[in-house]
């Protein structure tokens, strides 16, 4: 399928593993620059030297949870090809904290929010300007199928994703007339390794069986 967007250049947050990684894999075969990020550098770089052998892929470790983050991968993705980024996939998130309402702290809020929400309103905020400069730019932002229907036991990071939800509605409506495109998706449970580890908990919590799963 050729989706028109050879040659240009993609910032990819939480690119190190699951649905970043399958986002950049496609965009690359695509003919699209890829620029990763991600907060651990170790395990990125080997993604981005695996995802090499498709196309053009830099990376860079940066943690969007704070603002010192978003301006480092500012500055990387601004230089990293002869363009300058005008996709923009906010994949970076955290289950973060679960249990019952009335036992979570506020730093447990507060850590969901931070990377659920804040990494995606940083990384718009910093990559909007140019692509309404060259008036043409594509964001999405990953959401949840949690941010309509939320769990009981994960309402930090149920919260934070209908934020990212409503973020992405504003946006669309913001900057739409200036040719820059605005979606959010909303995945139910894929089978990645935030996914597997969250079930692997679950499951261990109810059963009291440490042993009983082994989930690939």
């Amino acid at each position: 399928m050729d989706l028109g967007i050879k040659g240009r250049v993609a910032v990819v947050t939480g690119g190190k593993s699951g649905m970043g990684r399958s986002t950049a894999e496609h965009l690359l075969r695509e003919g699209v620059h890829v620029v990763l990020t991600d907060k651990e550098g170790a395990e990125l770089q080997a993604t981005a030297a695996e995802l090499s052998a498709l196309g053009q892929v830099r990376a860079v470790e940066a943690d969007l949870s704070g603002a010192k983050g978003i301006e480092v991968l500012a500055a990387f993705a601004n230089m990293a090809f002869d363009d300058k980024p005008t996709i923009l996939v906010c994949a970076a998130g955290i289950t973060g904290a679960s249990g019952d309402f009335l036992e979570l702290t506020d730093e447990d809020w507060i850590e969901a929010l931070q990377t659920d929400l804040m990494a995606g309103v940083r990384a718009t905020r910093a990559f909007i300007p140019h692509m309404r400069k060259a008036g043409w730019g594509r964001i999405v932002l990953f959401s949840s199928e949690d941010a309509v229907q939320p769990y009981i036991e994960e309402l930090p990071y149920a919260a934070a994703k209908a934020g990212v939800l409503n973020l992405a509605k504003g946006l669309s409506k913001a900057y739409g007339p200036d040719g820059v495109l605005v979606n959010a998706v909303g995945p139910a449970f894929i089978a990645t390794p935030i996914v597997r580890r969250q079930m692997i908990w679950d499951i261990q919590r109810c059963s009291g069986a440490e042993a009983l799963v082994h989930l690939g």
